[in-house]
């Protein structure tokens, strides 16, 4: 079956593996509705004033500053990039809320 134009990069993942089963299939897209509505949570959460404001503080303290330089303890400067890493995370949460609700607004019919 051919993907249509707007398809998703799930979608379109899905599509470029036909060996999965019927069953795998509803699997993956289970699995990927459960980590789309996480991430609207995240979003919900990091967008409201307390939560943005919590982000704005946690951004300053832990993935603005350089985690890695040239006289850094080694141990030192993995935990500081683990740190960072969660940041990173949050970040990459809130884009697949914000691109999954712009693709849903998208595929409904206008009124």
């Amino acid at each position: 079956m051919p993907l249509a134009p707007d398809a998703t990069e799930f979608e379109r993942a899905m599509a470029e593996q036909p060996e999965l089963t019927p069953e795998e299939r509803k699997l993956r897209e289970k699995e990927e509705r459960e980590r789309v509505e996480l991430a609207r949570a995240y979003y919900r959460l990091f967008t409201g004033l307390d939560g943005a404001q919590v982000l704005s503080h946690l951004r300053k303290l832990f993935y603005e500053s350089s985690s890695l330089t040239v006289d850094c303890d080694p141990n030192v400067c993995l935990a500081r990039e683990g740190r960072r890493y969660v940041l990173v995370f949050i970040d990459e949460m809130m884009k697949l809320a914000e691109v999954a609700t712009s693709a849903r607004s998208e595929s409904e019919p206008q009124s």
